[in-house]
């Protein structure tokens, strides 16, 4: 793989996918980052929801002030 690219191992808890996966660790090898933490699913869940929330709020945001400046003219 290229250099800076990232690999996460979703199976790191059952030995892994990947020759180089450790588990509960990042190691880079040659330039690659390894994910192995085994609590990854239950993280990047949380940071999903927190994400969309976040874009729906903007939307909404953006609508409203599109929408003021409508009514302004």
């Amino acid at each position: 793989m290229k250099k800076n690219s990232v690999i996460i191992d979703l199976a790191a808890g059952t030995g892994g996918n990947c020759e180089g996966t450790v588990v509960n660790k990042v190691v880079e090898l040659n330039g690659v980052k390894i994910v192995g933490e085994t609590d990854i699913l239950n993280s990047v869940k949380h940071a999903a929801t927190k994400l969309y929330s976040e874009n729906v709020r903007n939307l909404i945001e953006l609508y409203r002030t599109v929408m003021m400046r409508f009514l302004q003219r």
